[in-house]
């Protein structure tokens, strides 16, 4: 069975949106919908409900999603075997999705160079699905993600809430502005559906730079970190509190080589 599929099928159950799993795993929506069909099409089952902006499994689903689970980290645990660890022991890899970057955690990368002071810290962005398949193949030693991960080999702390309102470029009213819906995570997703239902997005991105330099350019209002870019709030606009966790694979071993690092966060 072809790897990609199973991976793009977990992604989709990780963020149930098609257009994120696709910014995610660097597709296009069209690219994701024809993999999650032929991975159907080849079990002879219906994985997924499609509904809008929304998207659930079917009982096929949630039954196939453990063992694609598995089978994508004895894939990993494969690759790892094969593989030879060019980073020095003492050498520190945090891995990040581009979100990250956007929320107010300058303060804990500060922190995290001065621990890896004479050791080396290296730092890499990649999706969600990429960076637990890297934790998992320990080619990573710790994850800053938005979604908390589910899985039994894998511990997270939350580290950081991030506060995200509305915010425009402008001070014209928003029924006459763009806005841009960015798609920090699965559980923000959740609450715009909820919260946000009925406000028609211009553009659909998980790059929340990418959004930040649009509303830099012309008119638009998106959800962006509280204090953020100098754009104007819009008061009485529902609120969310974002959750930041740090990832790292379960164990004594990798607990007591990271002690320095998780004892920031207890």
């Amino acid at each position: 069975m072809d790897i990609e599929l199973l991976k793009t099928f977990i992604e989709v159950t990780q963020v149930r949106h098609f257009g994120r799993a696709a910014d995610n795993l660097f597709l296009t929506p069209a690219a994701v919908s024809a993999r999650i069909r032929q991975l159907e099409q080849m079990l002879g089952v219906t994985l997924l409900h499609r509904i809008r902006g929304n998207i659930q499994m079917t009982a096929e689903g949630e039954r196939l999603l453990p063992h694609a689970q598995k089978l994508l980290h004895a894939w990993s645990e494969t690759l790892e075997d094969l593989s030879i660890k060019l980073e020095p022991e003492n050498h520190l890899t945090l891995g990040t999705t581009a979100s990250v970057w956007q929320c107010e955690l300058s303060d804990l990368i500060q922190e995290l160079l001065t621990l890896s002071a004479g050791r080396g810290l290296s730092i890499e962005s990649l999706s969600h699905l990429e960076l637990i398949t890297q934790i998992l193949a320990q080619r990573l030693d710790l994850a800053l993600v938005l979604d908390l991960p589910q899985h039994p080999e894998l511990h997270a702390i939350k580290i950081a809430e991030q506060e995200l309102t509305l915010c425009s470029s402008a001070e014209s009213p928003l029924s006459t502005t763009p806005y841009l819906l960015i798609e920090w995570s699965a559980a923000f997703t959740a609450f715009h559906h909820k919260r946000v239902a009925g406000v028609e997005p211009r553009l659909r991105t998980t790059e929340a730079a990418l959004a930040v330099k649009f509303m830099q350019q012309v008119p638009a209002s998106a959800y962006l970190p509280a204090a953020n870019h100098g754009f104007y709030p819009v008061s009485d606009a529902p609120r969310f509190v974002q959750p930041v966790y740090l990832v790292y694979k379960a164990g004594r071993e990798f607990e007591a080589a990271l002690a320095p690092v998780l004892a920031l966060f207890k």
